[in-house]
């Protein structure tokens, strides 16, 4: 919104790629410089504006009011490669499009869904040649994520009547009496100040919601480093692969709550695992500690017997 209404052009080297920026040489500035908009340097412009292209304006005694007959604002999350933005992007809007509920469009625009509310809330998914993108809308008021360029995600507030959006002010009441209460934002070009904040938050809630989505890309990443095998010195050691019936029995033996204070032993493997030789034992619990299974888990610990627990104190 601060990007297209600004006339003076920044200081500092950025590109434009399909009403985006991606190469922004200092993101803190141009945080700085969209923050920059208000309502009086578009006052100015305005005059301008109307003194160039409609000069019939002077014969007015009241002159000319100006308001938002529509309201776009847009945050943008900026990757570096393609190939980190696609298999998040597409687990995160398609899992968006089953798990956001009513509930969800109504708080991330700061309103409580109630069973009076006449209005309508709809979600429409769309996939177009330019990429995969979700709508949500309540009344006038929309959240829409969808990715450009394949390298930047967007959530984007939309608005045609900025009444929709409520904050403290003064009302004035019929009496003449001004009370400082929870009353819609005015139309006026002087409620830009106090309607950028506003969505700002529907931002950062939407943001917050789709943070804590799981990702399928990490289950798959785990997957194919416990099949991959493991190279050391020389000697290769195979992954562990679960449909395999020795492996899968050998998971399920670790995956016990016991194992989660005192560790296990191989003593304990070939306990719940029938026809497991020592040897045999000894070499799957190798295998587990060069493939940094059981590391990453602290539930489940690896016991071996040392020479000073062995010794008695004398």
């Amino acid at each position: 919104m601060g990007w297209r209404a600004h006339c003076s052009k920044p200081t500092f080297p950025i590109e434009r790629v399909d009403h985006a920026f991606v190469p922004i040489a200092d993101p803190q500035k141009a945080q700085a410089f969209a923050d920059g908009l208000s309502a009086q340097s578009l006052h100015v412009h305005f005059d301008q504006w109307v003194q160039r292209f409609c000069p019939v304006v002077h014969r007015f005694r009241s002159g000319y009011h100006g308001s938002f007959m529509q309201v776009e604002y847009a945050g943008d999350g900026v990757f570096c490669h393609p190939a980190q933005l696609k298999p998040l992007y597409e687990a995160i809007v398609r899992t968006a499009v089953h798990v956001i509920k009513a509930e969800q469009v109504a708080t991330f625009l700061g309103r409580k869904l109630t069973g009076a509310y006449p209005g309508e809330l709809g979600h429409h998914f769309s996939t177009r040649i330019q990429g995969t993108g979700i709508r949500h809308s309540r009344g006038p008021a929309r959240i829409k994520l969808y990715d450009k360029a394949g390298l930047i995600t967007r959530v984007e507030c939309t608005t045609h009547d900025v009444s929709f959006f409520k904050h403290h002010r003064y009302v004035e009441q019929r009496n003449g009496e001004r009370v400082f209460k929870l009353a819609p934002l005015r139309k006026s070009l002087y409620s830009l100040n106090d309607l950028r904040p506003l969505m700002q938050v529907a931002h950062e809630r939407s943001y917050a919601f789709m943070a804590g989505l799981d990702s399928p890309d990490a289950e798959h990443q785990a997957i194919t480093k416990m099949a991959a095998p493991a190279h050391i010195k020389g000697r290769s050691f195979r992954g562990f692969n679960l449909f395999l019936d020795p492996d899968y029995q050998l998971f399920l033996a670790l995956a016990r709550g016991e194992w989660a204070i005192s560790g296990v032993r191989a003593a304990d493997l070939r306990e719940h695992i029938k026809g497991l030789s020592p040897g045999r034992c000894c070499y799957i619990l190798k295998r587990l500690l060069l493939l940094c299974y059981l590391h990453s888990n602290p539930l489940i610990l690896l016991r071996f017997p040392t020479l000073g627990a062995s010794k008695k104190s004398k």
